[in-house]
């Protein structure tokens, strides 16, 4: 994984086969599950 500062945002770039849901909370935060594809 790894973090890219661009031009449209920030970003998390996940590797290959994994992918991000973000329905999560941890607590009252906001979280992403990685979940392997």
């Amino acid at each position: 994984m790894t973090f890219v500062n661009g031009e449209n945002g920030k970003f998390l770039v996940l590797p290959d086969g994994v992918k991000g849901e973000n329905t999560w909370t941890v607590g009252d935060k906001n979280a992403v599950r990685l979940v392997r594809e």
